[in-house]
């Protein structure tokens, strides 16, 4: 099940909410269990029971750490924890890339069987991973009550696709959670805003890079392939955040708060900030448990640059089964080496608008390395993009696209600037104007339906992560 959906919207949501909200306090922590594991079992109904199993063993794992008082024991304890979750998660995620890389090495011709995905696995695995080490070091105390940390690593806003949050972060909302009228309002105000980007941006997006991607790389015209470029960078912010948006909008209606995962992140004027914006979730897992154990930047400058390309080849392997990932990752490593150690000052110097174009250049040829099913497409598109193919410069489709999206792609980018919320803001300021703000967001929500039910609406991008 996921958010943009009828049967959640209709069915799941006004009933877990009603039972949520009126049920005493200490009984929230079972239904927000329940409700969770029911939300996961919608759509994995046998997952669901590596899912439990995964908490109910992390759950005691890390009771036994916190109690032991000898070291050995509690490292022991640890790496086998650590070892069973990244197992699994290799197992379940990797195992046919493993075999198909063995078997192009090899020269091979065998065939094997892969077991579907589970949802959501790497989101909630890291979860796990963060909430382990947290009370190895100390950091947290390890939780004895089963209902508060399954609740924790089930909550179904962000089961699926974050935000990561840490354990120390929600055990107090989970416990002693806050629900009124004022957080229920503005949690389904940012579910609304979330809904809209998904199902009206995003997926309008989508279908543009779908139409361009669905032909030869190397046959695009130069404008039709930085029109598909556009699209996905847009399309994968919208969704994403969108995504995040619904999961921060339902947890405040809850009256529990989760971090914020997006900070507009393609207004960054350097790639080191882009990545302090996007997916602030997962850079400061990367960051809090590779990069500093690993010495982080307090160490040679060689080691430095070897810290931060393991932690960026780990990031684009974490995205996926694919080498195209991993390119993804090893490239962004690479541009942070240059900002840190080369390029940095010299970019400092030069205006903002040229910081930013260069930044957000750097940021599309990324997305087409990601979006490509393999990196020998992902080549030809990126040559298609710089007239390396002696492809034309605008053909009938660009024109087609230009003439049916246009309006759209400008929304998007005006859209990724703090429009919204300018305009929100402003009409707020007066009772006239927020009811017209709030007929505004009953009219997108109908929009929003009216996709849906059209059954034109897309998966989430990240779900497959």
């Amino acid at each position: 099940m996921t958010f943009q959906t009828i049967p959640f919207l209709f069915l799941f949501l006004p009933l877990f909410l009603i039972g949520y909200l009126i049920c005493p306090r200490k009984g929230k922590l079972l239904i927000l269990t329940i409700g969770s594991l029911l939300f996961y079992a919608w759509g994995e109904p046998l997952y669901v029971i590596l899912l439990m199993v995964s908490v109910g063993y992390c759950y005691w794992a890390a009771k036994k750490i916190d109690q032991s008082e000898r070291p050995n024991v509690r490292r022991r304890i640890l790496f086998q924890a650590i070892a069973i979750h990244v197992f699994a998660l290799l197992y379940m995620k990797y195992y046919g890339f493993f075999l198909d890389t063995l078997r192009s090495l090899l020269h091979a011709s065998w065939t094997y069987k892969t077991l579907p995905m589970p949802l959501g696995i790497s989101f909630y695995t890291f979860m796990m991973l963060s909430y382990l080490l947290d009370v190895y070091w100390g950091k947290v105390k390890a939780s004895t009550n089963i209902l508060t940390f399954s609740a924790y690593a089930t909550f179904f806003p962000k089961l699926i696709m974050g935000p990561i949050d840490r354990y120390a972060n929600m055990v107090e909302d989970l416990e002693h959670p806050t629900p009124n009228v004022f957080s229920f309002g503005e949690g389904a105000e940012r579910f609304l805003k979330g809904l809209a980007k998904k199902v009206l941006l995003a997926d309008a997006l989508g279908i543009i890079w779908t139409n361009v991607q669905s032909g030869s790389p190397s046959d695009l015209s130069l404008v039709t392939a930085w029109i598909g470029a556009l699209a996905y960078t847009l399309q994968i912010y919208y969704d994403f955040s969108g995504y995040t948006d619904m999961a921060i909008g339902l947890a405040k209606m809850m009256g529990i708060r989760l971090m914020e995962n997006f900070q507009r992140p393609y207004l960054s004027t350097s790639i080191t900030m882009f990545w302090r914006r996007w997916h602030i979730s997962l850079s400061s897992w990367f960051r809090d448990y590779i990069y500093i154990p690993l010495g982080g930047n307090r160490v040679s400058k060689g080691k430095h640059i070897r810290n931060i390309m393991i932690v960026w080849m780990l990031t684009g392997f974490w995205h996926g089964a694919n080498w195209t990932f991993i390119v993804w990752g090893l490239y962004y490593g690479g541009l942070l080496i240059l900002e840190k150690y080369v390029l940095g000052s010299a970019m400092k110097k030069l205006p903002v608008m040229i910081q930013w174009l260069i930044t957000a250049f750097l940021v599309i040829i990324s997305w087409v390395i990601f979006a490509s099913p393999d990196v020998s497409s992902a080549l030809a598109y990126l040559k298609s993009m710089f007239f390396m193919q002696g492809n034309l410069l605008v053909d009938e489709q660009t024109w087609w696209l230009l003439s049916n999206n246009l309006i759209l792609l400008i929304l998007g980018v005006l859209f990724v600037l703090p429009l919204g919320e300018n305009i929100a803001r402003r009409l707020k300021q007066n009772y006239g104007g927020a009811i017209a703000l709030n007929i505004l967001y009953l009219a997108m929500f109908a929009l929003s339906l009216a996709y849906m039910m059209g059954q034109t609406y897309q998966t989430f991008l990240y779900a497959q992560f």
